[in-house]
């Protein structure tokens, strides 16, 4: 091959390399900074959520809290708490009950309130807005107007 061949050859894979680690560094340059700006709104959003969450732990008034001993023994409350374990606790204290309750990796879980004691004969659970707690009543953060009911569920 002659030698004005082979320049040109090598020319042309020296400005094709070049060219592709132009293209690599343009690629790397707007990608990264699109990547930054994705972080920045998820970060963004988060804290508003985080404010949010905030506010309405805050703002948790008026809760209806309602606890219910069966064989018509129910007592109703409106008032302010976080959780749904603070407002049985916050009804107990007023109404001079004492609760049990055992802490587990999970949460607290409620054991007794007042005589009524989880056996094989029954269980305490509580509700919120009509649906079982999924989570222990001590981490579920309670949002202004909800409802909270605790049950002493009698096992047949």
């Amino acid at each position: 091959m002659p030698v004005s061949k082979r320049k040109n050859n090598r020319n042309l894979i020296i400005l094709v390399i070049l060219l592709l680690l132009g293209l690599v560094f343009f690629g790397q340059t707007v990608f990264l900074k699109e990547d930054k700006k994705t972080e920045e709104k998820e970060t963004i959003s988060r804290s508003e959520n985080t404010v949010d969450e905030l506010i309405q732990e805050r703002e948790a008034t008026g809760n209806k809290i309602t606890v219910n001993f069966g064989a018509g023994k129910t007592f109703v409350k409106d008032l302010q708490a976080a959780t749904p374990y603070e407002a049985l606790k916050t009804m107990a204290s007023q109404e001079g009950w004492e609760i049990k309750t055992k802490e587990y990796k999970y949460g607290l879980m409620v054991e007794g309130v007042g005589n009524l004691i989880n056996s094989d004969k029954g269980y305490w659970t509580y509700k919120t807005n009509g649906q079982p707690g999924k989570i222990a009543s001590d981490r579920y953060t309670l949002k202004k107007g909800e409802t909270v009911e605790w049950e002493y569920v009698q096992v047949d």
